[in-house]
């Protein structure tokens, strides 16, 4: 966006009066934020009709996870023989993130990866067929 307004005056956004509303949303999930919100907020402007309506589920998901991560840990202490785990959970934060999927770097070409994997069954093959020897006797033949 900035390449295309490069040499162009700055301009304020006037808004109309009637058709945009303006909505404080998660910085985060882009939906209405809850008090377990984390990232901060943002206000944006929507068409009428098309700002968020549901709340932030993203960081309620977090605080369960942290609270299911607590108890298995103080679960997982009782059933060794341990004496209980007393978790401080004040500043314990949990990254959601650690449960996506990274985004993968890098272009693979699947010819690629076929030539490759064929190449290695036929060299298994040929190294199958140059040990390949008639058994001294088989009692399944007998």
């Amino acid at each position: 966006m900035n390449s295309i307004h490069e040499g162009l005056p700055y301009r304020d956004f006037v808004k109309p009066q009637t058709g945009l509303v303006s909505a404080t949303i998660c910085a985060k999930s882009g939906l209405l934020p809850t008090s377990s919100c984390t990232d901060g907020t943002k206000t944006l402007y929507y068409l009428e009709g098309t700002q968020p309506h549901s709340y932030c589920e993203y960081h309620e998901n977090v605080e369960s996870l942290k609270r299911l991560a607590i108890d298995r840990l103080q679960t997982e202490s009782l059933s060794v023989g341990q004496k209980p785990i007393i978790v401080d959970t004040t500043g314990l934060m949990l990254d959601p993130d650690i449960f996506t999927d990274p985004v993968p770097t890098g272009v693979h070409s699947e010819s690629e990866t076929e030539t490759s994997d064929m190449q290695t069954q036929r060299d298994i093959i040929e190294e199958g067929k140059s040990e390949l020897q008639e058994p001294a006797f088989n009692p399944l033949l007998e």
